[in-house]
C-alpha cells in the first residue's frame, strides 16, 4: 500500500512541476518544444512557432535593407558593414561636433562607402511641386551623384540651397530612411514685369525679382517702370483691376519719383495720377470715357493731380488745326497766340493747356 501512494504522489508531482514548466516558458518567451519529466505520466506540450515561409529569391541576392525588412538575421558581411557603419557614425559626429579635425573629402568618401554597404544610398529622390525646373535640375542643385548616402548629406544645407534659386519660394528637405530623399517645392508664380535701366525682369506678388524676361509666355503681364517700382506694383495693378475699362488701355504704369503713378495707354496718352487717393482718379477716368468718350478724343496727356480739376493737353496735329480754326475765325490773329476773349472749351490747345471741369462729385460743390 505503501508503494503504491508513493507512485501517486510521485506522479502528482511530476505533473505539477510540468505544469509550472509550462507556464514559466509562457512568461519568458522560452522556444521550447516539449518538456518531460521523468516518471510523469504525461508530456506537457507547449505551442511550436510558425515557421517562415520558404524564401523566394537567393539569400545572397538580397540587400541588408531588405532582409531586415523581411525579419532576417543579416548576414556575416552586413555585420561588418553595420560595425563600419556605426563606427563611420560616431566618427563624423565628432567632426561635426568639431572634436576632431577635419579630413576633408576622404572622410566624407569613406562614410558614404560604409552607408552604401548598409543599403543606406540615395537611390530614390522625390520632387513635389517643381514645374520649372526638372527633377535633375534639383539632383544637380543639390550635388546629389551615385555615391551619395543619407548618412552624409545635410537636409538643411540642400534646402537653403534650393532657397537661393530665385523661382523657389519655399522648399522641405526629408531624409526618409533607408535610401529616399524627399524634396518639397513651392514656386513663385510671376505677377508682373518691372523695368528699369533698360532691363525687364519677372516680379511676384511680393515685389521679389524671380529672374529677366525671356519667355513670351508672360507678355501679357502688367508692366510697372520706374525705381522702387517693383515694391509697390500690386499697388497700382489692384487699382487698375477695379476698372477694367481703363485697364485694358493701360500699357504701362510708370512710378515718377517714386511718388505717383502716371498710366501711358496703348495710344501714347499719358494720364497723370495724382499721389493722394490714385484711384478716385482712376473711377473719374474711367467715368469721363464712358460719358463723353475722352479717351477717343485727339488728346496727348490728362492730368489729374488738380483736386478740382481736369487738365488736357491736346496732340500737335489737333493744337494747329485749332490754332487754324481760331486764326481763321478772328482775322489778323497771330497763328500761336491766344485769343482775347474765349471761353476754354472742353478741348484746349497743346501750347496753352485747358481747364475741363469733371462732373460733379459727390458732397462736393464746384
Amino acid at each position: 500500500m505503501r508503494p503504491a501512494k508513493k507512485r501517486a504522489a510521485s506522479r502528482q508531482r511530476g505533473g505539477f512541476s510540468a505544469q509550472l514548466t509550462h507556464v514559466w516558458h509562457r512568461l519568458t518567451g522560452r522556444d521550447a518544444v516539449t518538456v518531460q519529466r521523468i516518471g510523469a505520466p504525461t508530456a506537457a506540450k507547449l505551442p511550436v512557432p510558425k515557421t517562415r515561409s520558404k524564401r523566394t529569391m537567393p539569400r545572397i541576392a538580397r540587400s541588408p535593407a531588405e532582409r531586415w525588412a523581411r525579419g532576417e538575421a543579416p548576414t556575416r558581411a552586413a555585420l561588418i558593414a553595420c560595425l563600419v557603419f556605426l563606427g563611420a557614425s560616431a566618427a563624423y559626429a565628432a567632426r561635426l561636433g568639431g572634436h576632431l579635425p577635419s579630413v576633408g573629402d576622404a572622410t566624407t568618401a569613406t562614410l558614404n562607402g560604409a552607408a552604401n554597404v548598409a543599403g543606406l544610398g540615395i537611390t530614390d529622390v522625390r520632387v513635389i511641386g517643381a514645374s520649372r525646373m526638372s527633377g535633375e535640375e534639383v539632383v544637380m542643385r543639390l550635388g546629389i551623384d551615385q555615391t551619395s548616402s543619407l548618412l552624409t548629406f545635410d537636409a538643411e544645407a540642400g534646402r537653403r540651397l534650393l532657397l537661393d534659386v530665385p523661382w523657389v519660394k519655399s522648399a522641405s528637405v526629408r531624409k526618409l530612411y533607408p535610401a529616399t530623399l524627399e524634396i518639397v517645392m513651392e514656386e513663385r508664380e510671376p505677377y508682373a514685369l518691372w523695368q528699369r535701366a533698360g532691363q525687364v525682369s519677372l516680379l511676384d506678388r511680393d515685389g521679389r525679382t524671380i529672374g529677366p524676361y525671356d519667355d513670351e509666355r508672360f507678355s501679357s503681364l502688367p508692366l510697372v517702370v520706374g525705381e522702387g517700382a517693383d515694391r509697390r506694383a500690386s499697388e497700382i495693378i489692384e487699382l487698375l483691376a477695379a476698372n477694367d475699362a481703363v485697364r485694358s488701355r493701360v500699357r504701362a504704369a510708370i512710378l515718377v519719383a517714386e511718388r505717383r503713378w502716371t498710366l501711358k495707354l496703348s495710344d501714347g496718352v499719358d494720364v497723370k495720377l495724382p499721389e493722394l487717393e490714385p484711384g478716385n482718379a482712376i473711377a473719374l477716368l474711367a467715368r469721363l470715357d464712358r460719358e463723353q468718350g475722352i479717351l477717343n478724343r485727339d488728346i496727348a496727356a490728362l492730368d489729374f493731380r488738380l483736386t478740382d480739376r481736369v487738365t488736357v493737353r491736346l496732340t500737335e496735329a489737333a493744337s494747329n488745326r485749332r490754332m487754324e480754326h481760331i486764326r481763321v475765325r478772328i482775322p489778323g490773329q497771330l497763328p500761336n497766340a491766344r485769343p482775347a476773349v474765349h471761353q476754354p472749351p472742353a478741348v484746349a490747345p497743346a501750347h496753352s493747356p485747358a481747364v475741363v471741369t469733371p462732373p460733379q462729385r459727390p458732397g462736393r460743390t464746384t
